[in-house]
């Protein structure tokens, strides 16, 4: 009877860290999809800012987007960086597998933070280009 329900705990406790992986799997692709999403969206504005210099409310519309989309990668890279220093501080004498496996976590981050530093650097640029646009029409 012990081995029973025993077993029985067992197969319950594999289907909820099956479970915790997909939950874990998803909000890695959400996370992917938020970056990719505001790569596309700082993307079109300045894809298309010839046309958006040309009509004053266009350029104060973009420039409250461009704001929007600032915060969003600053809540990203914050996000980042939050998850570098948390997998850091919980790293005590590793074995080679374990550090093998932060190490590999750490690139991924790393690379995350350069995308989203990139995006922010274009960011400034259009801020600075639509700011510039919006002086010179007052």
């Amino acid at each position: 009877v012990g081995q029973y329900y025993m077993a029985e705990i067992n197969s319950k406790l594999e289907t909820m860290n099956d479970n915790m992986h997909k939950i874990s799997d998803f909000q890695q692709r959400e996370f992917k999809s938020r970056i990719l999403s505001l790569i596309s969206r700082v993307g079109e504005i300045s894809q298309f800012s010839s046309e958006i210099m040309e009509n004053d409310d266009q350029i104060n519309i973009k420039l409250t987007s461009i704001e929007n989309l600032k915060g969003s990668a600053t809540e990203l890279i914050g996000q980042v960086n939050l998850t570098i220093t948390d997998i850091s501080q919980k790293i005590t004498n590793p074995n080679y597998g374990e550090y093998q496996e932060k190490v590999d976590e750490f690139n991924i981050l790393v690379e995350y933070q350069n995308v989203l530093i990139t995006v922010l650097e274009e960011i400034s640029k259009l801020t600075y280009l639509l700011g510039r646009a919006a002086y010179q029409v007052i």
